[in-house]
């Protein structure tokens, strides 16, 4: 279903919102993603951190791409590296040097 508010109503919304006690910024969003995800966050903090995320659709999209790059990074952690053969590094090496 299309978001049928006009922007200027939307951003008037998202400004009260974060004025409301227990409530954080995206900026403050931000600072916390990490320990969000890690499970670091008290209940009290968690539960302010989700209720940010309730009513922010860029964080909620912000902390998915977050996510998926955390997930992509620990994959390419995971891939077995494969020796690099001696003589290619000596072929390298010595082209560099010519």
């Amino acid at each position: 279903m299309a978001n049928t508010t006009p922007k200027s109503l939307r951003r008037r919304m998202h400004s009260v919102m974060f004025k409301a006690p227990m409530m954080i910024t995206c900026e403050e969003f931000e600072s916390f993603i990490l320990e969000y995800i890690e499970g670091d966050l008290s209940p009290r903090q968690k539960m302010i951190f989700e209720m940010h995320l309730r009513v922010c659709a860029e964080c909620r999209a912000y902390l998915k791409e977050y996510e998926r790059a955390r997930a992509l990074t620990e994959a390419q952690r995971n891939i077995e590296s494969t020796e690099v053969p001696d003589d290619l590094i000596a072929a390298i090496l010595a082209a560099r040097g010519a």
